[in-house]
């Protein structure tokens, strides 16, 4: 057998049908050559890859929203409904077939960029305190400061904005919008403790005992401005160890930033309490009641009371800071009672109670 034309271009890769060619036979040299028709099967050739250049894709799409060169051959996504996944660089797997060859397959490296902002969302006022600055503000999630060095300014109920970002998803390019912040008093930090070096008297209101020292500072650990006051300045002592009513408080100058520090009384278990002069309890009053004669001394029950600065009612005073003794008690007129002062009181006083005549009975004949 032999081609025709041996130069002819066997063509593109084709089915297993193939394609026929012109060949000439010749059985031997006694026969003449015979024309006829040969079959050829071309089979494609061996997988080729050509590489891709990096691709481009917006996240939220899959492979199919890429377009695909199409120079030298077809390129296809093994998976076309693939999503192409967060912001970053991915491979992917893609089949490329070279005309006559078979297909070859490889990885096509995706690069994909953020989507177009999402619009922004509206948030509900935040609260600071006066000297923070927005980075000490949280904020929800997705929403950052544009500027978190910002001071947040001066209390204020109604509120002032400052400039965010909105970015709920990092796949996300960001919005931008205002949050509203309201300022509230900052809380003085107590960094020292205030000292009443005098101690104070039992039973007398703790208003004129003097405070000394203590310091306040803010949260830049900087002095703030202000006084140190017994919060109650009427409350009073009733005993050496009865003295949890007497709490200080710290007055900010800057009343308009800082809050007041009320409650203080950690200085209150080695806080001194002196006695005080019977003489000078407060609206003092001695309860004795009248006798009746008996020939022998009498002695009737004492009651001491005062009523302290701003009470309404009388306090009665322990028995356990007084002794009591009697005088001039037998006879007819008016006895005295003294008492003196121990414990939570010094010094003495003393009251006069009647005793009056016998009760004598009569009985009247008819």
């Amino acid at each position: 057998y032999e081609w025709v034309n041996p130069q002819t271009y066997l063509g593109d890769a084709t089915d297993s049908q193939g394609k026929e060619f012109d060949v000439i036979y010749t059985k031997s040299a006694n026969h003449n050559p015979v024309e006829g028709k040969v079959v050829v099967v071309v089979n494609p050739g061996e997988p080729v890859f050509y590489s891709l250049n990096t691709l481009n894709a917006v996240y939220g799409q899959t492979l199919a929203d890429i377009t695909l060169p199409t120079a030298g051959g077809t390129y296809t996504w093994v998976n076309p409904n693939q999503s192409v996944g967060d912001v970053g660089t991915h491979n992917f797997a893609i089949m490329f077939t070279l005309k006559n060859h078979l297909p070859a397959e490889g990885m096509a490296t995706v690069i994909v960029a953020k989507a177009p902002a999402l619009p922004f969302v509206a948030i509900n006022p935040v609260t600071a305190e006066y000297g923070e600055t927005l980075a000490d503000v949280a904020l929800p999630a997705g929403y950052a400061w544009v500027d978190d060095t910002q001071s947040v300014g001066d209390v204020t109920d109604i509120g002032r904005t400052f400039a965010v970002t909105y970015t709920p998803n990092p796949n996300y390019e960001s919005s931008t919008g205002e949050v509203t912040v309201k300022v509230t008093k900052a809380t003085p930090q107590i960094l020292t403790r205030p000292q009443i070096p005098s101690g104070v008297t039992c039973y007398l209101p703790v208003g004129d005992t003097p405070i000394v020292g203590g310091k306040a500072v803010n949260a830049k650990n900087e002095e703030i401005e202000g006084t140190f006051v017994w919060e109650n300045p009427n409350a009073a002592a009733t005993s050496f160890v009865n003295k949890s009513a007497l709490t200080i408080k710290f007055v900010p100058n800057d009343t308009e930033n800082y809050a007041e520090v009320t409650g203080m009384n950690t200085h209150i278990s080695s806080l001194v309490v002196n006695p005080c002069d019977i003489n000078l309890l407060p609206n003092k009053l001695i309860q004795v009641n009248s006798q009746r004669y008996t020939g022998e001394e009498v002695e009737p029950y004492v009651t001491l009371k005062a009523k302290f600065v701003g009470a309404s009612n009388f306090s009665t005073i322990g028995t356990d800071n007084y002794t009591v003794t009697y005088s001039n008690n037998i006879d007819i007129g008016y006895g005295t009672v003294t008492l003196t002062g121990k414990n939570c009181l010094t010094g003495t006083t003393s009251a006069i109670f009647e005793i009056a005549p016998e009760l004598v009975s009569y009985t009247l004949d008819k």
